[in-house]
């Protein structure tokens, strides 16, 4: 699609925490955080550093686009979410049926994620920073956006059952 619309999409890999040095101010338009992506740094003061540079890297108008996972929610249903109740439509981002998804240990500074094949067999753990919506608005604000955009479930009126918030911020 990108090459029917003569868009030129260039991938790279970085290490977040150090991107500043990879890479000049203002070398890209875009920079796309996907796949829930910021609460797999290490700590808040890691996210807010990672902020900080990639906002470097944009030139003015140049956008930011974060994924993030209801944990609002998460957080606030704890204990419903531990014994079972899991709410999560599959509608919008992670639509796969295979490999099903949940949060087995929840607590305030993290949430690990099982990862279970259809025979209900764990595959696999992701431990993850619990980044509230609120929180995540500030420090792309802190970290020098000047404007911030949520879309939940990529609408932008928040219904009380959202999976996943997309932040676009701009420089």
């Amino acid at each position: 699609i990108a090459a029917a619309e003569q868009v030129r999409l260039i991938f790279t890999t970085a290490d977040w925490r150090f991107i500043r040095e990879e890479f000049r101010v203002g070398s890209f338009q875009t920079i796309l955080l996907m796949g829930n992506s910021l609460g797999l740094l290490s700590s808040i003061q890691e996210v807010r550093d990672s902020l900080r540079q990639m906002c470097l890297l944009l030139p003015p108008g140049g956008k930011l686009i974060v994924d993030q996972r209801n944990y609002d929610y998460i957080l606030r249903s704890r204990r419903a979410i531990l014994q079972g109740e899991f709410r999560y439509s599959r509608r919008y981002i992670y639509c796969g049926e295979s490999i099903m998804g949940r949060p087995v240990d929840i607590s305030e500074s993290r949430v690990v994620f099982g990862y279970f094949a259809g025979t209900g067999r764990l595959v696999g753990t992701l431990s993850m920073i619990p980044l509230l919506s609120a929180a995540v608005r500030e420090m792309l604000q802190s970290s020098g956006f000047s404007r911030v955009e949520a879309f939940y479930d990529f609408a932008l009126a928040r219904s009380a059952s959202y999976d996943f918030v997309t932040f676009v911020a701009e420089k």
